[in-house]
């Protein structure tokens, strides 16, 4: 049995690159990157197995600490606060983790994401992933997330195999994009993958101490 680290190692690509799909309204599919019209910062609940619910105050809150960029032409950027540099100097800077980019199949209802990752000083190539979705609203999209073509299409017709990963998305209300893009570090990450796993809440839950951190980090960027 693949314990929880193993199974946040399989699909953290494919979390990053679906959160680039910020896109649809009432069922309407854009045909290529350009038409995606949503953009702005979100963050990640319902991750499964590792994120338990959260009440809609924490996981804003959460937004402070960890986010993803999704821009209109398709591409994305993840991001995490530099807690070291926070916390000796008050000084707020987010690392990125990964970037990508994402085209729309309209015929197939399909999306098709590449991505990279950044960890312990070096760009790692992440797995292509094909995601499906069902957009609740401009700020809360729930995502599928799909090995290949085929299995997509088994699933669509049979239910079967199961999608490698769901979760939700929403949209960070009490910061904007504005407020953030002149504190994205461009330095390479030099955490090692297990840490920036730890830094989004891809492996664990928030703590306390967590959260009372993102306090001080939200009350600063307003």
């Amino acid at each position: 049995m693949r314990d929880k680290f193993d199974i946040c190692a399989m699909i953290l690509p494919m979390i990053k690159i679906t959160f680039a799909l910020s896109l649809f309204a009432l069922s309407v599919f854009p045909a290529q990157a350009e038409d995606y019209f949503v953009d702005g910062l979100f963050v990640l609940s319902g991750l499964k197995p590792a994120v338990t619910a959260e009440d809609k105050a924490r996981l804003q809150l959460k937004c402070g600490l960890t986010f993803f960029v999704n821009q209109r032409d398709g591409s994305f950027q993840s991001y995490f606060l530099d807690r070291d540099q926070f916390q000796r100097s008050g000084t707020i800077s987010y690392i990125k983790v990964g970037d990508g980019t994402c085209q729309f199949d309209k015929a197939m209802a399909l999306e098709h994401c590449n991505s990279v990752s950044q960890y312990d000083g070096k760009v790692v190539p992440d797995p292509q992933t094909f995601n499906s979705y069902l957009t609740l609203s401009q700020d809360l999209l729930d995502a599928k997330i799909f090995e290949s073509v085929q299995t997509y299409q088994s699933w669509k017709t049979t239910g079967k195999p199961d999608p490698m990963s769901s979760f939700i998305q929403h949209r960070c209300s009490d910061i904007s994009f504005d407020k953030v893009k002149g504190l994205l570090s461009r330095a390479m990450n030099t955490h090692t993958q297990e840490q920036s796993f730890a830094a989004q809440f891809f492996s664990n839950d928030p703590s306390e101490e967590d959260y009372e951190l993102a306090k001080k980090v939200i009350e600063q960027l307003k």
